[in-house]
């Protein structure tokens, strides 16, 4: 009970009993009636076994009172509960159920949030996938890469129509495990067997090098070789090829980035018989060719050549570009990654050609610095 509330005994005849609390602070000495109150009086009238009315007592506190009349004996007992508690336990209840109502706001915003920050993430990496899955495809296209799937639970395999072409692939060509490993050396196909059982009893990966057999069949003249290629390096491919059967006749040229004179002379010890560096030039291609394989190529008459104007790249610009796309720059540059500036900039001239030819011509100055402060300041 609070301070201000009470409980009072009556008899029959409403003489007072006894209440709680004491009798100094209420004032109402027992055994006498004069002072009842009207309003149980006029609720008793009305309802002399139970009932509930509000009144202000004696002491001037607003109560809502509750009584009842004992039914074998016939005393009444009745509660008084001061307005203003119940009032303060009411406010107390509405503070607890705003303050939770709050806390569920709340958290239905942060929510929110994160639910949209997940979905523009997700659509800016599906953005992102699109550019590389372009850029892959035309850097195949023009390099004449191919690729090839491998379906499991139905045992076939499928491969692009420039794989095809580089390997001598017919389209009536069965394309099973057993074909599949035909193509294989015929000193590998047994271990690339038991390893393709493995992985696939073992749910794992395909990570394994292995050599097919057309270079024999294809026998090139010429092979052009990337030297930071993944899997198998530049360095063990050459080597390969040179213990192949018509392996030591075919001209290698090696595509770097390095310039540094050492890893010049590596290359030369791998095998390798002439080496171009990143970014190289359409002269030095037919040069190279013309001194490796003694061809002759009959060049038209320019009468004046006529270069493409080059726009000038500034920050504003930059800032047309994906937020993705120009970390990626930013880092290539600080690296003074070569191969990763022009793996970056194909990408961007899928949506920007006029920008990523002018950050081409930074980047065959090897103005990396130039780059830097541009991207910097478009962030």
């Amino acid at each position: 009970m609070g301070s201000d509330d009470f409980i009072a005994l009556y008899d029959t005849d409403l003489r007072l009993i006894t209440h709680y609390p004491s009798p100094s602070n209420i004032q109402v000495p027992t055994g006498d009636n004069s002072q009842l109150s009207q309003s149980l009086t006029a609720a008793l009238k009305t309802n002399p076994n139970v009932g509930i009315y509000v009144a202000t007592s004696i002491d001037a506190i607003s109560r809502t009172h509750s009584y009842r009349r004992n039914p074998k004996y016939g005393f009444i007992i009745n509660v008084g509960v001061a307005n203003k508690s119940a009032l303060a336990e009411w406010r107390k209840q509405v503070w607890i159920i705003a303050a939770l109502v709050s806390l569920f706001v709340i958290s239905l915003l942060l929510f929110s949030r994160l639910i949209k920050q997940s979905w523009l993430s997700q659509e800016h990496d599906m953005e992102l996938l699109k550019i590389n899955q372009q850029a892959l495809y035309d850097a195949q296209r023009l390099a004449k890469l191919g690729n090839y799937s491998y379906d499991i639970s139905h045992d076939l395999w499928t491969s692009s129509a420039i794989l095809d072409d580089i390997f001598g692939i017919p389209l009536d060509y069965l394309r099973d495990t057993a074909h599949w490993l035909a193509l294989v050396v015929p000193e590998s196909r047994q271990s690339m067997a038991d390893y393709l059982k493995f992985i696939i009893e073992q749910h794992l990966a395909f990570d394994c090098e292995y050599r097919i057999s057309a270079f024999e069949q294809w026998q090139p003249h010429l092979i052009w070789m990337d030297m930071r290629m993944p899997v198998m390096d530049g360095y063990q491919a050459t080597a390969n090829i040179r213990q192949l059967n018509g392996g030591k006749a075919v001209k290698i040229i090696a595509l770097t980035a390095s310039a540094f004179i050492d890893q010049h002379d590596n290359i030369i010890n791998a095998g390798c018989d002439a080496v171009l560096h990143k970014p190289f030039h359409i002269p030095e291609i037919f040069t190279a060719l013309a001194n490796l394989l003694g061809v002759n190529f009959i060049y038209e008459d320019i009468l004046e050549s006529v270069s493409s104007p080059v726009v000038e790249i500034t920050a504003e610009m930059l800032t047309t570009l994906p937020i993705a796309l120009r970390q990626q720059l930013h880092e290539a540059a600080l690296n003074l990654d070569i191969e990763e500036t022009d793996a970056v900039l194909a990408q961007i001239r899928l949506i920007a050609p006029a920008i990523a030819d002018g950050l081409q011509q930074l980047a065959a100055h090897y103005q990396f610095d130039q780059i830097i402060d541009l991207v910097a300041t478009a962030d």
